[in-house]
């Protein structure tokens, strides 16, 4: 059982900004996945999520706390680059829960959770049939009956921006004021969260995932910025409500340069203007109302003060003024994001919220799901495993920054790394507590290790020799032992080794002889010389005994003899060499004769030989294996040089060519067999570019030639801007200068590199810093030009206060003629702010400042 939720998987960094790769940051590369038929959706969109009164179920939100607390995985399904209202997915499904409803082809927004069938692991082992499947059903049924879910009737491809594995750990600051709102928020979610004070937080900040300040106007306490950025550095979320968003920011300068101004009227204009509408932030149904208020309503930038490059505005009102923006903190590392929101959602706490309290409560609930890096033990799901068999513990993409310690030790590869393989002989709990943090240790977490025993039964037959017997359906004849392999229910094998034997029985030669002509008598029977004759006889096994009666006339003996090429032996005074046969003749005492037949062998020595040749070209790593030697005298020695010799028959690194294998026996006979290495193949591989300087946003073909003659497994880098990574020829689209590295692998595994790099230009060509409206036709207007294909263009100017004095969607034919309402203004220096859409889809935000001369 959990002892402390968990968060600490690696998830896809899917953010661009300049500071890097990070997470919940526009720009990301879509994530295509495929569902299959029968998995769950949780809609979080007005149109499938609703109760009676067509308002929102914040309940939904608990019910992806409770799935991911039971180690239950989630998708978080947004299409990249999708405008405001755009449909994430469409599917046909049919709604399962509160009740079931006909199938329909349904369209999907404002972010569904998606729990995949693939995800769902069934362990038989324990308990007969308990399944995470059963896990889901029995949450709905038992906690979460208000929750619309649906369920899949055909597989669908999806573009999937987080997948979530571990229940996020909330804590809410009560420094401020109105902390009983984001209190009650979680709870009419029926999501766990802890209220702490600042004391608490500088203590205890590394045990949480999302920390939310709900409003406080002012920091007195030294120590709340540092910690705060510690907290964001390692991976945690924050987000800063009202007054909160300019104490924080005008302290520590998380989102801009030099901090911000704020207003406190109504935001009362006819919408919102909704940015960035890919990040899970923003991901709310229906419209905010225009009477959003709060201590702090809306925020802009203070005198020259600019946005940090990693810092994005989600929602702003007509008049251009900041409601809610994100920052990235802590670069490409996963968490880390600073959330700054305007104004105050509810004025009651109940859940019958109507106005703009029902968006708020979805970026608050929104924001504790972004995943962050904060250091919290997992140990992974119990597992059932067999006797003698391992699993590996924890959970993927584990930081290796922490400090984890397994206990107890038994059975384990390591007791201080994330992942360690656990081999127990025995079912074995184990817990692991991991430490980061100015608080040293605050989690922990268990895992059992289940491990079913493996039966092994040995079954012996005996029979008479060359009869059988007849087991699970097969004939099995004595001498021959075989094992069956049978499926107990807990998936574990069981063994069955069946050994046929035969009994031990007689075959026996007798051996008479009769020189003179008379008869021998056996069994009752005269025999004559020359006679050979089996009797059978039947024992207490009931099986049949041989004996074998000869009769000879005389004594004959053959006797063998091997000797080396160049020798020779001595037989009855006479020397014989190699391939004679010699037959003796000799008298016998009792008058008979015998006769020795003597034959003379030349020693040759034969083996198998397994070959293996060069795996690569150049290399040396060929091999010889000689096994099964015969016709020598054991024991027998190998070589290849015919010098030094030894009892170990496998030659490695050998190089391409032509061998002798030299074998001397027992008796220093000698022998040899021919062998080759043969040389692999020599290949090459090389890369060029349709265009090797391309504009930012734009796209080029990478390409691969080679002279391999067969087929290659290909695999580029970095592939995060690549359309395929492992195809020939992909295209890239990079938005810095890149050096991609393709590896081509051959079919017996041989590797061959090369790089290309693609410089990658700012598309912006002219941008002056300095234009004089004066009537003389030269530099009279503002506006900036682009490399590349425009969508849109947007150019705001401000003055140094950060009022707007212009705005245009179309600068290039309506530029800025340095006046304002139609009265020039005064020498000096204004702020310009430019956000291009590329038709390629890349976004590029430009802030600086221009010099206004007359």
């Amino acid at each position: 059982m959990r002892t402390c939720i968990v968060y600490i998987v690696f998830l896809v960094m899917i953010g661009v900004s300049t500071q890097g790769y990070a997470q919940d940051l526009p720009g990301r590369a879509p994530n295509i996945e495929t569902i299959p038929s029968g998995s769950y959706i949780i809609p979080m969109d007005d149109t499938y999520q609703s109760n009676g009164a067509g308002q929102y179920v914040l309940t939904a939100y608990g019910l992806v706390y409770a799935l991911l607390n039971n180690d239950i995985p989630v998708k978080w399904v947004i299409k990249s680059g999708k405008e405001r209202n755009d449909v994430d997915f469409s599917a046909l499904c049919a709604r399962k829960y509160p009740t079931e409803l006909d199938e329909i082809m349904a369209s999907f927004r404002h972010g569904a959770f998606v729990v995949s069938v693939d995800d769902l692991e069934t362990n038989s082992c324990i308990n007969g049939t308990s399944s995470s499947q059963n896990t889901v059903d029995d949450l709905i049924q038992r906690s979460f009956r208000a929750v619309q879910v649906y369920e899949l009737r055909e597989n669908v491809d999806v573009d999937v921006a987080h997948t979530l594995q571990f229940a996020p750990k909330i804590a809410v600051l009560t420094d401020g004021e109105w902390e009983e709102e984001h209190r009650a928020i979680f709870r009419l979610a029926g999501i766990p969260f802890t209220g702490i004070g600042s004391a608490e937080f500088f203590q205890d900040y590394s045990c949480y995932t999302y920390i939310t300040q709900p409003h406080l106007e002012i920091i007195t306490n030294s120590s709340y910025i540092p910690s705060l950025r510690d907290f964001l550095e390692n991976g945690g979320n924050f987000l800063a409500q009202c007054s909160s968003v300019g104490a924080f920011e005008n302290a520590g300068l998380f989102q801009t340069t030099s901090g911000v101004l704020f207003g406190t009227a109504e935001n009362n204009n006819i919408g919102y203007v909704f940015s960035n509408n890919e990040m899970p932030i923003i991901q709310v149904t229906g419209e905010i109302d225009r009477g959003y208020y709060g201590t702090l309503s809306n925020y802009w930038l203070r005198g020259s003060s600019n946005y940090h490059p990693y810092s994005y505005t989600v929602l702003e009102n007509q008049a251009g003024r900041t409601v809610m923006s994100v920052a990235d903190v802590n670069g490409a590392v996963t968490g880390g994001n600073v959330i700054y929101l305007g104004g105050h959602g509810a004025t009651t706490f109940r859940p019958a919220i109507s106005g703009p309290s029902l968006q708020v409560m979805q970026m608050v609930l929104n924001g504790a799901f972004i995943p962050s890096n904060v250091a919290f033990a997992c140990a992974g799901v119990d597992q059932c495993i067999c006797e003698d068999d391992s699993v590996i513990l924890g959970c993927s993409g584990a930081s290796n920054s922490l400090v984890y310690n397994w206990s107890p030790s038994e059975g384990l590869s390591c007791t201080d790394c994330p992942n360690p393989i656990a081999s127990p002989s025995t079912t074995m709990t184990y817990t692991l507590t991991v430490s980061n943090g100015p608080s040293g240790s605050c989690s922990q977490d268990e895992v059992t290790v289940n491990v079913i025993e493996v039966p092994e039964v040995d079954l012996l037959f005996e029979v008479c020799p060359g009869e059988s017997v007849l087991y699970n359906g097969d004939e099995i004849f004595s001498g021959n032992t075989v094992q069956y392999i049978f499926q107990a229910g807990n998936d574990c094998d069981s063994l069955v080794n069946v050994e046929v034997r035969a009994f031990d029985i007689s075959f026996d030669t007798l051996d008479f002889v009769s020189c003179d002509g008379s008869l021998i008598e056996y069994n009752g029977d005269m025999l004559p010389a020359g006679t050979l004759r089996d009797y059978i006889f039947t024992d207490t096994n009931g099986c049949d005994s041989t004996v074998t009666v000869r009769v000879r006339t005389f004594y004959s003996q053959a006797l063998d003899f091997k000797v080396c090429s160049d020798d020779e032996i001595e037989y009855n005074g006479d020397t014989l060499e190699p391939g004679s046969t010699t037959v003796y003749t000799f008298k016998a005492e009792d008058g008979c004769d015998s006769i020795v037949t003597v034959r003379v062998n030349q020693t040759e020595i034969d083996a198998d030989l397994n070959v293996e040749d060069v795996s690569c070209f150049g290399f040396d790593d060929g091999q010889i294996v000689a096994s099964n030697p015969v016709g020598g005298v054991n024991p027998i020695q190998y070589s290849l040089d015919n010098i030094n010799f030894s009892s170990d028959s496998t030659f490695v690194d050998l190089s391409p060519g032509d061998y002798q294998i030299y074998f001397l026996d027992a008796n220093n006979c000698l022998d040899s067999m021919s062998f080759s290495i043969n040389e692999a193949q020599d290949w090459s591989i090389a890369v060029s570019a349709s265009e090797d300087t391309i504009i930012a946003g734009t796209t080029t073909t990478l390409f691969s030639s080679t002279d391999y003659i067969g087929t290659l497994v290909y695999s580029w880098s970095p592939s995060s801007t690549l359309f395929c990574a492992d195809c020939p020829n992909p295209d890239a689209n990079p938005i810095r200068t890149t050096t991609y590295t393709l590896t081509a692998t051959d079919e017996s595994g041989c590797v061959q590199t090369e790089d290309i790099t693609i410089e990658v230009l700012r598309t912006m060509t002219f941008l002056p810093n300095v234009f004089t409206p004066n009537g003389d036709q030269i530099n009279d207007t503002f506006f900036p030009e682009f490399r590349g294909e425009i969508e849109s263009t947007q150019l705001s100017i401000f003055d140094r206060w950060g009022g707007l004095l212009y705005y245009s969607e179309d600068p290039y034919n309506n530029a800025w003629d340095g006046n304002y309402r139609g009265q020039p203004l005064m020498q000096g220096v204004y702020v310009y702010h430019i956000k291009t859409v590329f038709k390629s889809g890349y976004i590029e935000n430009l802030s600086g400042d221009v010099t206004l001369l007359r």
